[in-house]
């Protein structure tokens, strides 16, 4: 996991007004997308060329994946920012300090809830896929054992032809 970035306080510029260098909706929201990075990392290390369809379909969350990647760039990229030491860095007071934070949490808590409707339907269409897949697994089960069975009969017939 990636250290843990750490953020400058809130800038105040010479006319009296902010310059917001929050990181947007916190940090723990960039560690989340550096956990899921890495499992997108690990997930393309192991596809290999030449799958079924099938398979290829179970596959089409791909989608999810280029837009998992491309947060890890967007990631990249603000964390590869550098902050000006010129500015004067003033402290602010409680109360604006207490609504930053609460704001922080609040934007935290949606992105937290938006993270987990995006996790739920991961899971659902990993089930319709599983469920797919068994179920093709099973009729290719059937007919092979259908086969099996025509098969055995006709070398019994064939013996029975040959006495």
């Amino acid at each position: 996991m990636p250290a843990r970035r750490t953020f400058p306080p809130v800038r105040v510029d010479e006319a009296g007004g902010e310059n917001h260098t929050l990181p947007p909706n916190g940090t723990h929201v960039c560690e989340l997308l550096a956990i899921m990075c890495l499992y997108v990392d690990e997930a393309q290390a192991d596809r290999q060329p030449g799958f079924s369809p099938a398979t290829e379909k179970a596959w089409s969350f791909v989608d999810l994946e280029a837009e998992i990647l491309d947060l890890k760039r967007r990631m990249q990229a603000f964390e590869a920012d550098t902050y000006s030491k010129d500015d004067a860095l003033t402290p602010i007071g409680a109360t604006e300090a207490k609504t930053l934070i609460a704001d922080v949490q609040t934007g935290i808590t949606d992105d937290l809830g938006a993270l987990g409707v995006e996790i739920a339907g991961l899971r659902y269409q990993t089930s319709e896929y599983f469920k797919t897949a068994h179920m093709q697994m099973m009729e290719r089960l059937d007919a092979l054992r259908s086969d099996m069975l025509h098969l055995e009969l006709r070398f019994d017939q064939l013996l029975k032809d040959r006495q």
